[in-house]
Formats: C-alpha cells, structure tokens, sequence
C-alpha cells in the first residue's frame, strides 16, 4: 500500500467534507451559454461509501437543460512534478532568485519540499503564490524523513489550477541553492494531475480501496435543449480513507467512555472510534501493560479497514481487555484485490502478557498476503505470547497465502510456547 501524509486529514466523528468549485467562467452570461453553479460533493470520502454530485442549471436564454454530461475523475499516485535541485559542491545558503515552478494542467499537490543545510531548528512554513499574486497557504512545515533530517515538507493537498507558481519559504537564510538551480532555492513539488474514471458518467460514484487517499472529481458540463453546451465545472472531494487509523491521528483524540484503567473501573469502550483509539495508542508504544478496558455496546467496524490493537512485537498490547460479551462486527482487513501486507493481522495483532476474554467476533473479512517466513493471521489475535484467552469466538472469512513460515488460525494465528493458553473460545472461520 502506497504511503502519502495524513496531515490534511480533519476528523470529526465520522463526517468529511472539504469540498473546492471552480467557478463558472465569467463570460458564460455574456455568451448566453448555460452554466452550472454551486458545483459539489455529497457524501463522506471513505472507500465503498457512494459520493453524489450536485449542481445548480442556468441559462440566461431561457432554454431548458437536456443533455448535460458528467465525468468523474481521480488524482491518483503523488509522483514529484517539479525539482530544481542537483548537487554541486558550490551550494550555499540564501538564494538570490525565487524559486518558479510550472504547472501545465490543473494538479492535485500532495507535498512542497525544501532543503535547509545546518538549520537544527524547529521547520518554519512554506506557501505557494501564483502570478497574479493568490497566496496559498504558509503551511506549516515538518522535518521530511526523520527528526534529523534538513528537509522541510508540507503537505497541502489542495487542487491547483495550470500556471506559474513561486515557493514561498519562511527562512531563506538557510535555504540552499547552487549554479545548477539557477541561484533558486532547492525545492521539490510532489502531486499529480487528474484522470478521468472509466465508465463513471453519472451524478454517483463509490470509491474503492484502490482509491485510498486519491482526491475524487466531480465534473458536470451542462447543455441545453438547444445543443448549447456551458464550460466544464469541478468540484473535488478530500482524499479518500480507507481504515480507521486513518481517523485518529493523535493520542486521546478520541477519550474512552469512562474510568481510569484499573481492574476496579477499567477503561469503558462504547464506539468504534474509541477501539480506533486504543489501537492508535498501541502505535504510539502505549502498551497499557496491566491496564484494563471494558467493552460496554455491541460495535460495527465495517466500511473501513482496520488497525490491529498492538500492530507488531515493537507496538504489543499488554492490557486486559474485556469484551463483556458484546459482539464486533465487520472487521476488515484486506481485499480480495489488494490483500493486507500486515505481519500481525487481526482485531489484535501482537499480545504480550496479556489477557483476552468475552470478545465475540462476527463476519470478519481477512484478505492477507504474509511475508516469507514471518506474519500471522488471526481474527482476534494474530500471535499470542504469555497471555491468556478465554470465553471468546469468531466467525468470518480468511483469505491467507505465504510461501513459508507463516501461520493462521481461525482465532489466534500463532500461540508462543510460553502462553498461558486458550480455553472456552470457538471459532467458525
């Protein structure tokens, strides 16, 4: 699965909406050629959830609407548009000359990089402006790569129209350039342009799992009984999801429903969204050892592939949880298309002293393709390791192919020599 950023995400519940219209071309009234108006999408951008498009017919004629066509259209794969930078042993700091880029078709930018020699200081913000002087942005930059690293980057994931763009970096001073970039500063302009969906030439489409964090388009070009044909208009949907990790981008985004963690009042879990939560934390190497958490409501995670709780040995969960015989359903992981590169695929993946009970799985989806001689599968955990499991079952599918040295199960995929053990558990899987 390819990776992009995630800064641009806003999650609030589960409503996303970010929508840009272009306008209707100023001459279209004078032309006396329909237009459309108030262009946009509807719907939330999460694969399988259906977006519908919309928009206002007017024609200063008179003439009725018959005939408008639509197009959908995606971004697809970030690729780097524009560079200026090749090494030269003359590059110095403080370019003396802006830094021009340009666009030759209407693109969706993902990321804007710069280089900073030296500069152990927080990044600054980098912005864009067009010829005519429009600022987009400052965004505020992080260091691309690792914590050490001299490159800024910024991701912002807008639509640009065709035209000549200068970067706009906050430090200057330490921004490098060199003979080869012409005295510019060194940049790099990641993103793509649109490409129509084949066969999508309706007001409705469902993105897919192939469609994760691509930015979809709605395009409507309205006619009139006449044959009178107005100027494409788009509208752009944010990038679409497609797991719940991508809705919870920090620690205690999304609060448990009560207690404090103890074995007295553990840590209550009542949405979807806090089970998100507790795997996000696990990413973080919050392993909540001796922690304790409770299920309180029956929880359906379908629509959005999942994050294990405690994604690998490095990111383990060692807590207690208690699913109090609540039932999750539609755990999905994987397609059939694109099945999970996961080592630890499963409601949890890795356990470590560790104890599972009361958890009921229902109608799990597991599609994975395991690394040669490593990963597990297993609908509640993929590997278990000094920990107990009881009182528990699953039912689902799962899909799972290795050369080698892997291992699934219907319920746990691998049982370490020194777990506590499984019992009073079934699996229909």
């Amino acid at each position: 699965m390819r990776k992009k950023t995630l800064s641009w995400l806003l999650a609030a519940g589960m409503a996303i909406s970010l929508l840009t219209v272009s306008p209707a071309p100023a001459s279209a009234v004078d032309d006396m050629l329909p237009y459309a108006t108030d262009v946009s999408i509807h719907g939330d951008t999460m694969a399988d959830n259906t977006l519908t498009g919309s928009y206002t017919y007017n024609s200063s004629s008179g003439n009725l609407e018959n005939g408008s066509a639509f197009r959908w259209l995606k971004s697809g794969d970030p690729v780097e548009l524009f560079t200026n930078y090749a090494y030269t042993p003359d590059g110095a700091s403080g370019p003396t000359a802006d830094t021009v880029f340009i666009l030759g078709e209407e693109s969706y930018i993902t990321g804007v990089k710069t280089y900073h020699s030296g500069d152990y200081n927080e990044p600054g913000t980098i912005g864009l402006r067009d010829e005519s002087g429009v600022m987009y942005g400052p965004w505020e930059a992080v260091r691309a790569e690792s914590y050490t690293t001299f490159y800024w980057l910024v991701s912002p994931d807008i639509v640009l129209p065709a035209g000549t763009y200068t970067v706009i970096d906050s430090r200057p001073d330490t921004w490098t350039y060199n003979t080869l970039s012409s005295d510019q500063g060194h940049a790099w302009i990641y993103g793509n342009g649109f490409s129509e969906i084949v066969g999508e030439t309706g007001l409705s489409y469902t993105p897919t799992f192939d469609d994760y964090l691509d930015c979809i388009c709605f395009e409507v070009t309205v006619m009139d009984e006449v044959g009178n044909t107005g100027e494409p208009v788009r509208a752009y949907s944010d990038p679409v999801i497609a797991y719940w990790g991508d809705l919870v981008t920090e620690v205690g985004q999304y609060p448990f429903a009560g207690g404090d963690g103890t074995e007295q009042d553990p840590y209550l879990i009542s949405t979807p969204l806090q089970l998100a939560q507790l795997a996000y934390d696990t990413a973080q190497d919050m392993d909540y050892q001796n922690t304790y958490f409770k299920q309180t409501d029956d929880l359906d995670i379908g629509g959005l592939q999942w994050n294990p709780i405690g994604a690998s040995a490095s990111e383990e969960f060692m807590g207690c949880f208690d699913g109090n015989n609540k039932t999750i359903r539609n755990l999905t992981i994987g397609t059939f298309e694109a099945p999970s590169d996961l080592e630890e695929a499963g409601l949890f993946g890795y356990v470590s002293h560790a104890e599972i009970h009361n958890v009921h799985i229902e109608e799990a989806s597991i599609y994975s393709a395991l690394p040669d001689y490593y990963g597990e599968v297993g609908v509640l955990a993929a590997e278990v390791n000094s920990s107990l499991i009881h009182h528990c079952s699953t039912a689902g599918t799962i899909e799972a192919y290795s050369y080698s040295g892997s291992y699934v199960g219907g319920l746990v995929g691998k049982m370490d020599y020194y777990a506590e053990g499984i019992f009073a558990c079934s699996s229909a899987v």
